[in-house]
């Protein structure tokens, strides 16, 4: 089932929408069956800071995206179509046209990320490190043993992938983990023209 936020902007027929993104906190899960729908013409510039209080100075984590700001949880994003997206923050870092990061938040627990059936054409994201198509930054600790990260059946049709100064990629901008236990992760069918 779409968030209602999701379902109000796919009937809707502005020429431009700004969309609000979505936190997943530790311990949640959220499933974004698009059921074929087509979610377009959409521009994301705002900017997501995920620890406002640095005092403690735990690591914080900025980003921008077209749907997913940070993800501490466990996501799956299928059978949709994303048509002119346009991200776009030159001042933070982790930015996706569907998740800026999928990171972990130190807890023990499991992180899956599911992306299966995804189309994205006619978009563009740009940030200044840490930019991909579908993730900005995936960052895995140590103690997420048995996480499963899987893209599957995925087409990215005329998507441009920017970055100011760092890292950036077609699929995900950045990868990086410090886990020692076993984390399956697999790409596969993947489809990219003009990109």
């Amino acid at each position: 089932i779409l968030p209602s936020i999701l379902l109000a902007i796919l009937s809707t027929t502005s020429s431009s929408l700004t969309l609000p993104v979505i936190f997943i906190p530790t311990g949640k899960s959220l499933t974004i069956n698009g059921n074929s729908h087509i979610l377009k013409n959409i521009t994301s510039v705002k900017f997501t800071s995920i620890s406002d209080d640095n005092s403690s100075e735990e690591r914080r984590y900025y980003g921008a995206a077209g749907l997913i700001a940070t993800a501490y949880g466990n996501v799956t994003v299928t059978n949709i179509t994303l048509e002119n997206i346009n991200v776009k923050n030159t001042h933070t870092s982790n930015v996706g046209i569907l998740i800026s990061a999928n990171t972990s938040d130190g807890s023990l627990a499991p992180k899956n990320l599911t992306i299966t059936d995804v189309t994205i054409k006619n978009s563009t994201v740009i940030g200044n490190r840490n930019v991909g198509a579908l993730v900005g930054n995936q960052d895995q600790k140590s103690g997420n043993a048995n996480s499963v990260f899987k893209v599957e059946g995925v087409v990215l049709e005329n998507v441009n992938v920017k970055t100011v100064v760092g890292n950036s990629g077609i699929i995900y901008g950045n990868v990086h983990s410090t886990v020692k236990e076993r984390v399956d992760a697999s790409i596969s069918k993947i489809t990219i023209n003009n990109c």
